[in-house]
């Protein structure tokens, strides 16, 4: 993962994140049929891809700080080997 941030006004700032997640596993966890197709989709380890996030930070003078955070994500999911 990497990370690059800038104070852009006071009290203001705005970083950038990029993590590729990468597995060493190549072939799907589940055996052919033994699991619905749609729940495949929801599987957090069984894919890999790039995670691109955007993040804008004000810091208020009540103390809360709220973030405001745009992401995109492009998974490859593998296929079932029979």
């Amino acid at each position: 993962m990497m990370r690059v941030g800038q104070s852009i006004f006071e009290k203001t700032g705005f970083s950038l994140t990029a993590q590729y997640q990468w597995n060493m596993k190549k072939e799907s966890r589940y055996i052919a049929g033994s699991i619905p197709d749609d729940a495949i989709f929801d599987d957090h380890y069984g894919y890999e891809g790039l995670l691109l996030s955007a993040m804008l930070t004000q810091v208020l003078p009540w103390n809360p700080v709220p973030d405001s955070i745009q992401q995109t994500r492009k998974k490859i999911f593998y296929s079932a080997s029979l």
